[in-house]
């Protein structure tokens, strides 16, 4: 069985603009993002971990620190939208919530939907291998 070589391709215009992903343990929610691999998510978090290396000398922050910056380029880079809550999305709410420590969770979340935009659909061709010219043999 050989794999589709076009299906292991990531879909980059979904990753920049985004989608809206299920979150199977909150039925009825929906959040809208955009993936990981965004170019201005990815700069902002580099950025980020230069401004670690400075301010703390090489040591690791804080994981208060940590997560309340992870959780704001998420807000700032990766959830547009959100659906299924008892209160409408505001960048500005979400980004309250994704950098308190009560936000946890719902940044767990946005980091498991921005990976599911990222993630291909492999296909398998299964008659390519009589295809295939046999493997050559070297002595």
């Amino acid at each position: 069985m050989a794999i589709k070589l076009d299906s292991i391709k990531n879909n980059v215009t979904a990753e920049r603009e985004g989608d809206y992903i299920e979150i199977p343990e909150w039925p009825g929610v929906t959040l809208g993002v955009r993936s990981l691999e965004m170019p201005a998510y990815k700069i902002a978090l580099d950025i980020l971990v230069q401004k670690y290396a400075r301010k703390y000398k090489g040591k690791t922050a804080p994981p208060d620190v940590r997560d309340s910056d992870i959780g704001g380029l998420l807000a700032d880079h990766v959830l547009f939208d959100w659906n299924g809550f008892d209160q409408a999305y505001t960048a500005e709410k979400a980004k309250e919530l994704m950098t308190s420590p009560e936000g946890k969770e719902f940044v767990k979340q946005v980091l498991w939907a921005a990976q599911q935009i990222a993630e291909s659909e492999v296909e398998f061709v299964a008659d390519a291998v009589k295809n295939l010219p046999p493997p050559s043999v070297t002595n």
